[in-house]
């Protein structure tokens, strides 16, 4: 009976952080359509994507609660106390994925284009794919229980760096060629650097999930 309802109480905590996840994927999602997309509409967006952040931190204190509960109560050891461990590490990802995704959006709805920042924008559009490819594969990675495609993600965490600094690189050549661009160019800036941390979250997880299935600690490593 015991192990039954700890059962419980463990897939109603990974069914928590599935709903989190889908949150943090979504506002990434859109946060991109604000920044890109000259069809839509971006404040009511940008309104969609607060109300998003907001369920994020409510799910956050709710999980939160309910894992020091089943810890407390429940005592759990072996592979369902690392569990435990690890979601409560990845609610924390999850929360500060939403703030991040919020501040993107908030930068991406007051960015003006300029045919001399078609480059860097372009770039930052393929860093917008590869950090969704990574928060995408550490959640399937979580929910799959699979600590192999935890492993990929951790590996294109370097993919997304060199797509980082070669905007950087462009931006600065921009800024050259033209210095009233000099504004828009930080504020790309801030946010290629939002999505490398948007990345690191997603390492993080990818990190946690391979602790949760194998018990070893692989942070600082190189895999």
């Amino acid at each position: 009976m015991q192990t039954k309802f700890l059962d419980e109480r463990l897939t109603q905590l990974k069914s928590l952080i599935a709903s989190m996840g889908g949150c943090a994927e979504q506002m990434l999602k859109e946060a991109g359509l604000i920044t890109f997309d000259k069809e839509v509409n971006r404040e009511e967006l940008y309104k969609l994507v607060q109300n998003r952040e907001q369920e994020i931190d409510s799910l956050q204190i709710r999980l939160g609660k309910h894992c020091f509960r089943v810890l407390a109560r429940q005592a759990p050891v072996a592979r369902d106390l690392r569990l435990v461990l690890s979601i409560i590490s990845i609610n924390t990802a999850l929360e500060r994925m939403g703030d991040l995704s919020l501040n993107i959006a908030k930068k991406g709805k007051a960015l003006k284009e300029d045919p001399l920042l078609e480059i860097p924008f372009e770039k930052l559009k393929e860093m917008f794919h590869q950090i969704t490819s990574m928060i995408r594969g550490c959640l399937d990675a979580f929910i799959n229980e699979d600590d192999r495609l935890a492993r990929e993600v951790i590996i294109q965490d370097d993919r997304a760096d060199q797509l980082k600094d070669g905007i950087c690189v462009k931006l600065k050549e921009c800024i050259l060629a033209n210095n009233d661009l000099v504004d828009t160019c930080i504020q790309l800036v801030s946010i290629s650097e939002m999505l490398e941390r948007l990345g690191d979250q997603a390492t993080n997880i990818a990190e946690e999930v391979i602790f949760m299935e194998t018990g070893r600690d692989v942070k600082h490593k190189k895999l």
